[in-house]
Formats: structure tokens, C-alpha cells, sequence
């Protein structure tokens, strides 16, 4: 048994042998030179993006989702294809991959909350076409994707608890907003009685935990004004002081 936790978006590149092939006439390279060349500048740059927008949401549904156990499966990977070759999901290690059909290019003209809207349907669709096939039970699944609409599609929580300062009179937290382009992270501080007195974003990474988990190392209190957050490697640090 496994514990299915996991959920992803992918642009996988399409190999396109007539582009290929002209190339190759073009720059007298050999197939496997010419499909690097065409990956590395026609796709390569639109997958990274595509990935990093996508994961606020995908992120936000693995928050949502309930512990659910299977026979293998630990991962749920939506490939976006232009044109689906296979009906069926693949097990790759317990990664089981599904082709759904999008029209990329109109995803990168969509509004931000269209783009989180197409996001999480498009996760949807695929994990309906395999539920169906391996028999899951959907209401897990439908109680994220209700979640996710509830939250306005707004992926966004405080990491950790409250640390209270030296006296007793302030406390601090660290509140993070994981949007479609970065991944903010701010230091809140409030009065004893719980008013927010101070919030101030202290760093901006890419939106995906590859990049912005090492800065969420340690919160703590330096002064009873000030208030500090350190990275993992403990190399970095960001003080914010109470006016």
C-alpha cells in the first residue's frame, strides 16, 4: 500500500519529426543535435513556466487533500498534450501519468484567476480518468477540488506558530503567499491583544518548494522589537523592527 499525497501539472515536449528534419537541413546537425536544438529553444522555456504557475494550485489541493491510501500509487501527474496518444494512465514507480488535452497556447493569454481556474480542472479531468479506470473513490478528491474553489483559489497559509517576543507583549509569525508567478514570504508582527502591527515581505522566490523551502529555516526573536527570520543554511537572514 501507498499514501497517495502528491499532484502535479506537466507540458511534456512532443517530439515533431518533420520540424526535425528541417533542422537539420538548416543547421547540418545530426537528429539527436537538431531535437536538443528544437527542445531547448522552442520548449523548454515554456515547460519550466508552465510548471512553476501551475504548482500554487496543484500545492494548494495537496494541502486539501485527505490522507488516502492505494495499491502503489504516491503521485498523480497530468501531462497537458495538444493531442492524447494514450487513453489509459501509465504507472511510472507509482507515479501514475495521464494525457489530457489543452490548448496551451490559450492558457498564456488567460487572466490570472482564469489560468488557477483552467489549473484545477484540468488536475480534475485527470484524476477523474483515472479514478475511473484503477475504481478510486472520488470524495476525497471532490473535497479538495471543492476546497481549492472555496478558497477562491487563493493558496496562502502561516508556516509554524506564533512565537511570542522576549517580554511577552509582541508576537510573530511568518505568513506565506504561494501565487502563479512567486512565492512571497512576509514577517507579521502583532500586540499583545492580537492586532497586526507590522507586515513586511522579506523575500520573493520562484513559486515552487524546489526554491522557497530553504528560506523557511527559523523564526527569532533577536530583541524584544526585533525579529528575525533565518534560512535553512543559516547564511541568509531577514530582521524586521517593531517602529
Amino acid at each position: 500500500m501507498s499514501t497517495l499525497k502528491e499532484f502535479d501539472l506537466d507540458l511534456p515536449y512532443v517530439e515533431n519529426r518533420e520540424r526535425i528534419e528541417k533542422i537539420m537541413l538548416e543547421k547540418s546537425i545530426d537528429y539527436d543535435a537538431a531535437l536538443k536544438f528544437d527542445y531547448n529553444t522552442k520548449w523548454k522555456a515554456k515547460r519550466s513556466i508552465f510548471r512553476l504557475e501551475t504548482r500554487c494550485i496543484t500545492a494548494l489541493y495537496e494541502r486539501l487533500f485527505e490522507k488516502f491510501e492505494t495499491n502503489g500509487c504516491w503521485k498523480v501527474l497530468v501531462e497537458c498534450v495538444d493531442c492524447v496518444r494514450k487513453n489509459r494512465y501509465r504507472d511510472l514507480l507509482g507515479v501514475y501519468t495521464i494525457e489530457i488535452p489543452v490548448n496551451i497556447d490559450r492558457y498564456f493569454c488567460l487572466s490570472d484567476i482564469e489560468k488557477k481556474k483552467m489549473i484545477l480542472e484540468l488536475l480534475n479531468q485527470g484524476i477523474d480518468k483515472i479514478a475511473k479506470d484503477v475504481g478510486w473513490e472520488k470524495e476525497p478528491f471532490d473535497k479538495a477540488y471543492k476546497g481549492v474553489i472555496n478558497s477562491n483559489y487563493i493558496n496562502e497559509w502561516i508556516w509554524k506558530n506564533q512565537l511570542k517576543s522576549p517580554l511577552k507583549n509582541f508576537s510573530a509569525e511568518v505568513f506565506c503567499q504561494h501565487n502563479l508567478y512567486s512565492f512571497d514570504i512576509y514577517i507579521l508582527v502583532k500586540s499583545k491583544n492580537g492586532k497586526e502591527i507590522r507586515r513586511e515581505k522579506v523575500v520573493s522566490d520562484k513559486p515552487d518548494e524546489f526554491y522557497f523551502t530553504e528560506h523557511l529555516g527559523q523564526l527569532k526573536w533577536t530583541s524584544n522589537d526585533e525579529v528575525m527570520l533565518i534560512n535553512k543554511h543559516k547564511d541568509k537572514q531577514w530582521c524586521v523592527k517593531i517602529d
